[in-house]
């Protein structure tokens, strides 16, 4: 606007005014209404344009201030917490093992149910943090947006990732990337809600700590995951909806079985497993791997007596993992059921009798456990000869394959420190 003034000014100072030096052959007339339309341009018509952009101008000012820029933080807090997942796993404790239940039909929809990661991470005690609903972890500076949008997702039992600004026991503030998930019983119904996090905060203490974050790029995360010079590990496993139609439950009896010594991981929980793949990765790949980790699991009531798992919640994930949809569009009953039967039914060994006992003996101390088995989730093409004699023409097929995963039988506790039930979530071996 600014500039048109000048412009303006210019023209008439120098083609119209009575001493304009290069002045125009124009009417005294013809003069004294063009310097009154430039003056009337300049004083109030060129002022008033720029109130056309005060509304779009405070809506964007508003959505950067409430959107944009804390995402934009957001992403750059947590590409620096994959930079450190890459060099210094000790920073992100509670990966695999931090899971807590809540009941949406008691008020205020409180955690009934945690693990002992879960108390680890919050620095809260089991008496502090049961039964009492899981925004006693917020603080001032918790985006409000972000609960906002997780309340809606709880409310519509829909699935969700986020990532909030959570506060320990101590007062010390961690970012907390956050898995909820709905827990639909045998009617569909929804009895519970599960919630799995990760503690990613990296150490931030200063206003050197906070630029440096801000002023990440990509190339720095590319560097760090060129540096550590590890191979790709995560096969990437394309959709089934096309091959569903082939396995069946009794396709998987058809293998030999046979006994083998599990392998039991040195810690419990994804973290050797998922942190190797997310320092990996670039960060619009990290939440949907932190997604893909947690989206695998199968919730067990746990009978201290007997040390039965019995199948009573499970995810979506599962179902598509060991290939349990059936044509018609439903999935392959499995609720109600041992898990080591099923692990059974869908692997190419049986589930050994050490593998049982590893479990059982760690559930019964309350402790969370790892181990690695095989599970026929892959799919290699085969060729089918039709005819006699091998004459005619060859159609394709598809058989089963052994991939190798680890399963993390984590324990929940209640109130009194007592295991109810065990959540365990199954992901690729990496490596």
């Amino acid at each position: 606007m600014n500039e048109t003034q000048r412009l303006l000014s210019s023209i008439y100072g120098t083609y119209i005014a009575s001493e304009a030096p290069h002045q125009i052959n124009i009417s005294s007339t013809d003069a004294r209404r063009l310097s009154r339309d430039i003056k009337s341009a300049t004083q109030s018509i060129l002022p008033s344009l720029e109130d056309i952009f005060n509304p779009s101008q405070a809506h964007i000012e508003k959505l950067l201030a409430t959107d944009m820029y804390p995402r934009f933080v957001k992403h750059q807090v947590t590409a620096s917490a994959t930079m450190a997942l890459a060099s210094d796993r000790d920073r992100f404790p509670g990966l695999g093992d931090c899971f807590c239940i809540t009941d949406p039909k008691r008020a205020d929809n409180p955690i009934v149910f945690a693990s002992d990661g879960f108390v680890s991470v919050t620095g809260y005690s089991r008496a502090d943090i049961i039964p009492r609903n899981c925004r006693f972890l917020q603080g001032s500076y918790t985006d409000s947006q972000a609960t906002k949008r997780l309340r809606v997702s709880i409310e519509n039992c829909e699935e969700t990732v986020e990532l909030l600004l959570n506060y320990r026991k101590n007062g010390d503030p961690f970012w907390n990337l956050l898995y909820v998930s709905p827990l639909l019983d045998a009617s569909g119904e929804v009895r519970f809600f599960l919630g799995g996090q990760i503690n990613c905060s990296t150490t931030i203490h200063s206003r050197t700590d906070v630029l440096r974050i801000l002023s990440m790029n990509d190339d720095d995360n590319e560097s760090v995951i060129d540096s550590t010079q590890r191979t790709a590990s995560v096969k990437s496993r394309e959709s089934m909806k096309d091959v569903y139609m082939y396995p069946k439950s009794s396709f998987f009896k058809s293998f030999k079985k046979y006994k083998a010594s599990p392998l039991v991981k040195d810690e419990a929980g994804m973290e050797n497993e998922l942190i190797d793949k997310l320092g990996k990765l670039q960060f619009n790949k990290q939440v949907e791997a932190f997604y893909t980790a947690y989206s695998k699991y199968v919730v067990l009531q746990y009978t201290p007596h007997s040390q039965a798992l019995t199948i009573k919640y499970y995810s979506p994930g599962i179902i598509d993992i060991l290939c349990l949809n059936l044509p018609n569009g439903s999935a392959a009953p499995i609720h109600d059921k041992d898990i080591f039967k099923v692990l059974a039914e869908h692997s190419p060994t049986s589930v050994s009798r050490s593998f049982k006992s590893v479990v059982r003996e760690e559930l019964r101390l309350g402790n969370a456990v790892s181990i690695e088995t095989g599970l026929l989730t892959g799919y290699e093409e085969v060729k089918k000869q039709q005819g006699f004699f091998g004459s005619g023409k060859q159609d394709k097929g598809f058989k089963r394959t052994e991939e190798k995963y680890i399963c993390h039988f984590t324990p929940l506790k209640d109130e009194v420190g007592a295991v109810a039930w065990v959540v365990l979530t199954v992901a690729p071996k990496v490596g």
